[in-house]
């Protein structure tokens, strides 16, 4: 009895500690997402729909779901006719001139791809495509907004372990600024591209949806950890297996395309 009664008064005596751990890591989800905000864009491709294969393969391969292979046509904000887009995905800004990251697939066949910044109603842009890689699911998009642009820096402080927080931002099915958190689920994951080459990822369970290819994947420091590239839910309802592109590979593409 005596032990009984001691258990529920140390768990009594816990509990608003608990709650302050809880609310502490509410806030801080809140100021990642709201700092990074700012530099996360919707890119929209008017490239043919067939183009865009899954990163990780066929549609009947393992890793062969991709986001854009779900998506339908995107409705664009402003004066761009949305039936002239089949594809929408997410783009990082890295650079205050206007250099923005995003995945290769997302671009795939466009030769006039547009970038919509964040905000409500956000500023839209034509892009250029500067340099894009198939094998490593990259492309460096440019636009020229006439003055700094808030941006982000690839990186991190300490390497990202299986269990850390994992925060995805994008800009999921076309609604601007969507947040999932998870955790990373394994910082190194060895996958194949359609071309057989093998490359590293980042494997969450942070919600990779359909719109969210190109984002960010951040730590609780706001630091970017990846970029959102894929999702494996063959059967339908996300399962919880995310993909990313390692900050450090997409930092080594940037360094040689910008």
């Amino acid at each position: 009895m005596k032990g009984a009664l001691l258990t529920l008064l140390l768990r009594l005596a816990a509990a608003p500690a608990a709650a302050a751990d809880a609310a502490g890591l509410q806030e801080t989800f809140a100021a990642v997402a709201g700092s990074a905000a700012p530099a996360v864009v919707s890119v929209y491709s008017g490239g043919p729909a067939a183009a865009a294969r899954p990163p990780f393969g066929e549609p009947d391969d393992l890793f062969g779901q991709s986001l854009l292979g779900r998506e339908q046509a995107a409705a664009v904000p402003g004066k761009i006719p949305p039936a002239a887009y089949h594809r929408s995905g997410s783009g990082l800004l890295v650079d205050p001139a206007g250099y923005i990251l995003t995945n290769e697939h997302v671009v795939r066949g466009s030769t006039a791809p547009v970038v919509v910044l964040a905000g409500d109603p956000g500023r839209e842009f034509p892009a250029e495509v500067i340099g894009s890689d198939r094998d490593k699911d990259l492309a460096l998009l440019k636009i020229s907004a006439g003055g700094p642009l808030p941006f982000m820096r690839l990186g991190y402080s300490i390497p990202p372990r299986a269990g850390d927080w994992a925060i995805a931002l994008g800009n999921a099915l076309g609604m601007e600024g969507s947040i999932t958190v998870g955790v990373v689920s394994s910082p190194r994951r060895v996958l194949k591209s359609p071309g057989g080459a093998a490359r590293e990822a980042l494997q969450t369970d942070a919600a990779i949806n359909p719109g969210n290819s190109g984002g960010p994947l951040l730590n609780l420091k706001g630091e970017v950890i990846g970029l959102n590239a894929a999702s494996y839910a063959p059967a339908g309802p996300y399962p919880g297996i995310g993909f990313a592109i390692p900050a450090s590979a997409a930092s080594a593409f940037l360094q040689k395309h910008r």
